[in-house]
């Protein structure tokens, strides 16, 4: 689906976990070394993991002057508001039309689950419905496929479910 306005809010539930799929230790890059605190609206307030939520080398696109609401690189922006105990955000900036996927793994390394999407260029916002899972760490494994010219960007952030995300912000 090709969505045509900068701004864009999907709301996911969670259908069903897939304990088939185990991920792939290349796709991790860093293990766990924390987690990018934020609160409800993405702002960061606490600690932050550096080798979280930054994506393989970015192309730039010039933009002139009618077009300042578009991105001039691809971003994934910390994930908030992390922790968090029923849902969470995720926030794409797309320069162009683009491709993209996010795999969320538990800590034992299993697939519970992928949100997958088509996007003109803007500002994409993502929220998951975690309310089934049990508390803990996942990872989130993103993939932007963009022109072949450029190949695929990719990255992973961290995110914390508990059950009282107040006490640790």
């Amino acid at each position: 689906m090709i969505h045509r306005c900068s701004l864009i809010i999907c709301t996911l539930a969670i259908s069903g976990c897939s304990g088939d799929n185990i991920i792939d230790p290349t796709l991790l890059g860093e293990t766990f070394t924390g987690i990018t605190y934020t609160n409800e609206i993405g702002e960061i307030v606490g600690a932050v993991d550096s080798t979280d939520w930054n994506l393989t080398q970015s192309p730039v696109f010039p933009r002139d002057s009618g077009s300042i609401l578009l991105p001039s690189k691809f971003a994934v922006q910390p994930a908030f508001p992390n922790p968090f105990s029923a849902s969470i955000k995720f926030k794409l900036e797309l320069p162009i039309a683009t491709e993209y996927s996010l795999r969320i793994f538990s800590s034992d390394g299993k697939q519970v689950h992928s949100i997958s999407g088509l996007s003109d260029a803007g500002v994409v916002a993502i929220e998951f419905s975690a309310e089934r899972f049990p508390d803990g760490v996942y990872r989130v494994v993103y993939k932007l496929r963009t022109l072949p010219r450029y190949g695929d960007l990719s990255g992973h952030g961290d995110i914390w479910k508990t059950a009282n995300p107040q006490d640790f912000r």
